[in-house]
């Protein structure tokens, strides 16, 4: 698989990843690397958030629509 954003400049590059909210390849010049909060749900459905955070990879595009201001 190709890298999707490459693919638009015209450049043949490997994805080394996936968009985590789009699903497209991306390689890691166009990958955006997010912590993301894990959390638990215990008793009465209250969540409790986990000491350790998990990946988040994103392209650019998502990455820069996820966290433009509201």
């Amino acid at each position: 698989m190709n890298c999707f954003d490459c693919a638009g400049e015209r450049v043949s590059e490997t994805a080394t990843g996936i968009c985590r909210h789009c699903g497209a390849g991306i390689c890691a010049e166009h990958t955006v690397e997010n912590e993301v909060t894990v959390t638990k749900t215990v008793v009465m459905a209250r969540e409790v958030p986990l000491p350790l955070k998990a990946r988040r990879m994103l392209c650019r595009v998502c990455h820069n629509a996820l966290s433009q201001p509201k």
